[in-house]
């Protein structure tokens, strides 16, 4: 018994170490003893509890030892942990991390992992927190194991006004290396809030900055390229509030991925650089021409409803100006146009004076197709359908819903420029369903 209790100290010491077997002979003692182990484990009586359960750790230490991902290179190993890892979680009453589970194996991986920057470069923080210098210490410890000037990935879940804006503090000073910023609130007044605090401290970055160059940092996040905001859209949607974003984001370069709960086309926001923009709710306003002129480079556009306005709250006289009716805007970048909530309540005519010709993947999301008719909209499909025959584009993708009748479907395709993949494709998916060219009335109705 001694001597196995040795045994496995020495195991667990070379484990810990990230051993490996340096010759031949040293890898066929290891597997000798594997099976020598193996052999004394299947001998062992069920009564002798103890015996078994030594023999089980050392024969899972030795079987460690001969395992292959010791010997990947630092490399190979760096790209393993980067898909493994998951945001430095400080949302919840624990702090949750994978990359502490990673320092935890052996002392080669723990170097290792708390070498790599970017292993430590993405935070959720939250509002659960109660004022602890322990969680306050360790979030600096975290942001410290990310370099000084490697990009940071940031999501602040905002519940309301009380969030304790000391706990992200140690993020704010690092805004000038954000590049992903997700802010999540249940209200307008809980992200008034939450900018109205990240507004004050560019302010104070900006008056370090003035003492030293007697300049004002007018760009507040050089290198931001993903922002996103979740936030649950008013009832009334004819009177939309405004999202105050322009201070602080209207002069970010680098931005080319912008997600937002909805948009009108009065509020003021630089989308020159924009190259993906999701709009979760609804775009309120204008027609697609005059969003399209406003994001020359985008390549990805996805849109809930699109609602004429009634009533535009804050209007500014430096809106976008309408596109002509006599003028068409032609997008040269668009490649991905998703409508998801396409309704009775959507403008007619959005799609007027557009054409996309590098158009290849679209989605369409019809909801209660058969109420158009019964509240005298026109069809839905017809107006889409000139847009995309005007454009000349090949579409390579195509996914329609929901419970569209059979004929609108025929009617929509035929016509179309469409690259039909063979069968089993699933390039073109109408109600859900991989729809054939020469599909049946029975699969497609």
């Amino acid at each position: 018994m001694q001597s196995d209790i040795l045994l496995h100290a020495t195991l667990t010491e070379k484990c810990r170490s990230n051993y490996i077997p340096a010759t031949a002979v040293e890898l066929a003692q290891l597997k000798s003893s594997v099976q020598s182990t193996r052999s004394a484990l299947e001998t062992c009586t069920d009564d002798d509890t103890r015996s078994r359960t030594q023999l089980s750790k050392i024969l899972q230490l030795q079987e460690s030892l001969l395992s292959p991902i010791r010997t990947l290179p630092p490399e190979i190993l760096s790209e393993i942990f980067s898909h493994f890892i998951k945001p430095l979680n400080f949302a919840f009453s624990k702090v949750q991390a994978s990359v502490f589970t990673l320092t935890w194996v052996c002392c080669w991986w723990r170097n290792h992992a708390i070498s790599q920057t970017k292993l430590w470069s993405s935070y959720i923080i939250g509002g659960l927190w109660d004022s602890n210098p322990n969680v306050d210490w360790l979030l600096k410890e975290c942001i410290s194991r990310s370099g000084t000037h490697g990009p940071l990935n940031v999501a602040i879940m905002a519940r309301d006004k009380s969030f304790d804006t000391e706990l992200w503090a140690p993020l704010l000073e690092h805004t000038m290396r954000w590049r992903s910023l997700r802010l999540i609130t249940v209200d307008l007044s809980a992200l008034h809030y939450f900018l109205h605090v990240l507004e004050n401290s560019q302010e104070d970055h900006s008056e370090g900055e003035d003492l030293k160059t007697t300049t004002t940092t007018t760009t507040h996040f050089p290198r931001l390229e993903n922002l996103t905001l979740a936030m649950p859209i008013p009832a009334n949607i004819d009177q939309l509030p405004h999202i105050p974003l322009s201070n602080l984001f209207s002069a970010c370069p680098s931005i080319h991925a912008l997600r937002i709960p909805y948009l009108r086309s009065s509020d003021i926001l630089n989308f020159t650089h924009l190259t993906s923009l999701y709009i979760d709710e609804c775009y309120q306003g204008g027609l697609f021409a005059t969003l399209l002129a406003e994001c020359p480079l985008l390549r990805t556009c996805t849109v809930g409803r699109f609602i004429t306005a009634s009533h535009l709250t804050q209007p500014s006289s430096s809106a976008p100006i309408p596109i002509p009716r006599n003028k068409t805007v032609t997008h040269t970048n668009l490649t991905t146009l998703h409508l998801t909530w396409f309704d009775k309540n959507c403008t007619v005519g959005f799609f007027q004076h557009v054409m996309l010709p590098k158009l290849t993947s679209l989605l369409v999301s019809i909801n209660g197709y058969q109420i158009f008719k019964t509240v005298n909209r026109p069809d839905p499909l017809v107006e889409l359908k000139t847009m995309i025959i005007e454009s000349k584009c090949t579409l390579r993708k195509v996914h329609l819903g929901k419970s569209i009748p059979r004929n609108a479907v025929i009617s929509f395709f035929e016509g179309l420029d469409i690259v039909w993949g063979g069968a089993g494709n699933g390039n073109v998916v109408v109600n859900g369903a991989v729809y054939e060219r020469n599909t049946s009335a029975r699969t497609v109705a």
